[in-house]
């Protein structure tokens, strides 16, 4: 049930790299964690690189997660943009709608960072 963020700000946006074991038990303190660094680079926007983190996704601990997100405060966030693997597309379709139903602007990439990094940045520019 380890896990690490490593954060790297650049000068329009922050990408978090989160390795390790994502389980119902520590969900909340990665979200709290996730924010954090988030809020103390000035809330640009997110860039979440999940490529090298374990996971065992479900509808419920999706839905858990993203109430995690709306409680600790992600709606302030203006958007989030997710490098995942593609085996979680079903799952993180159903994040995506949960979040977005919840007031939270998400998407999951599996390309590649370039796509996510131009999805994320034309919409700061479009806010």
């Amino acid at each position: 049930m380890k896990y690490a963020l490593k954060c790297s700000p650049f000068d329009n946006y922050i990408l978090i790299r989160i390795e390790g074991t994502w389980t119902p038990e520590n969900g909340q303190d990665i979200i709290n964690d996730i924010y954090n660094l988030t809020v103390k680079h000035n809330s640009l926007p997110l860039l979440l690189d999940i490529l090298d983190m374990e996971s065992d996704p479900s509808v419920m601990t999706d839905y858990d997660d993203v109430q995690g997100f709306v409680d600790t405060g992600f709606r302030f966030i203006d958007h989030i943009a997710v490098l995942d693997n593609i085996i979680h597309k079903d799952n993180n379709d159903f994040f995506e709608n949960a979040a977005y139903n919840r007031g939270i602007t998400i998407r999951f990439f599996y390309s590649g960072k370039e796509e996510a990094l131009k999805w994320l940045l034309s919409r700061g520019k479009s806010l």
